[in-house]
């Protein structure tokens, strides 16, 4: 039983496998370091982790796009921030690795999603802590 970042967690380190939520939570982020923390999880209430390889695309995609890319999408990277990966492409990708492409075709309803873009939040302490290193 795992949040969506926890299915997505386990869903990074093992690809292959098919991860499934066990809970719908309401955001989560995954600890990447001491003070710095990546939103992975809105817990909007609408997972579809299960059909989309543990990936999700309302905090993944800069448009929050639950049915596939949309048309932007540059050799894995978006169109808005090219620093961004292609929620939909990282999809397509594992769900093929996983044998299970045919999802991709499940049509999910739209929602009018507010703030959707996935976060990088780092605490005041460790922020000075990695300047004061860069120095």
């Amino acid at each position: 039983m795992a949040c969506g970042v926890g299915i997505q967690f386990l869903a990074e380190r093992f690809p292959h496998k098919p991860v499934f939520p066990g809970v719908d939570t309401t955001g989560l982020a995954v600890n990447q370091a001491v003070g710095w923390y990546e939103e992975r999880c809105k817990s909007c209430g609408r997972c579809v982790l299960a059909m989309t390889g543990g990936i999700c695309p309302v905090t993944m995609c800069a448009k929050g796009l639950y049915n596939g890319p949309c048309g932007g999408t540059n050799k894995g990277s978006c169109e808005i921030d090219p620093d961004q990966p292609c929620a939909w492409y990282k999809i397509h990708e594992r769900l093929s690795q996983q044998g299970r492409l045919d999802l991709i075709m499940d049509i999910t309803e739209a929602v009018d999603w507010n703030d959707q873009v996935p976060r990088t939040l780092i605490q005041p302490g460790y922020e000075k802590t990695e300047k004061a290193q860069d120095n």
